[in-house]
């Protein structure tokens, strides 16, 4: 629905109150944050479940600081699931600068042996860990999958 108006001020009073306002509704654009593994420790075994606390380095490379309501993944080992985990807690990253976020993964002890049994026969371990992001503050897009892989000497971790 358009008003009736007549007065060239008043329409362009009205085009700049509205351009404004739409402006400061936009969502702004960022860049996906880059994430590395920090550190990953077993928290507790009980009954048949294991439960790992992993650490990711995220890295803010945008001018805006970005805030993190959750993180949702995966742990595979070489090409078998192993864990999968949530975390819910808030985190801020300041505009190009970097936090650790902590996440806890869930485990079956079958899965856990398994991926033991595993890593005796290989000389290397392979490891995705991938998910997604959910970020909060008006940014877009809003839920940013990653996925962080890599290649460990299966006799360092023995």
């Amino acid at each position: 629905m358009t008003p009736n108006v007549r007065n060239p001020w008043a329409a362009g009073l009205l085009a700049v109150i509205w351009l404004i306002s739409g402006c400061a509704g936009v969502n702004r654009r960022v860049e996906p944050p880059k994430m590395h593994f920090a550190g990953i420790q077993l928290k507790e075994i009980s009954g048949l479940e294991s439960t790992f606390q992993v650490d990711l380095r995220v890295i803010n490379g945008n001018p805006m600081p970005l805030a993190i309501e959750g993180i949702t993944c995966d742990l595979t080992v070489n090409e078998r699931r192993f864990a999968s985990g949530v975390s819910g807690e808030n985190s801020k990253i300041a505009a190009y600068g970097t936090a650790v976020v902590s996440i806890t993964l869930y485990s079956s002890i079958l899965d856990v042996f398994k991926g033991v049994l595993t890593m005796e026969k290989e000389d290397t371990v392979e490891y995705i860990l991938a998910g997604k992001v959910q970020l909060g503050g008006g940014v877009r897009p809003s839920t940013i999958p990653f996925k962080i892989s890599g290649t460990l000497d299966a006799v360092t971790l023995q």
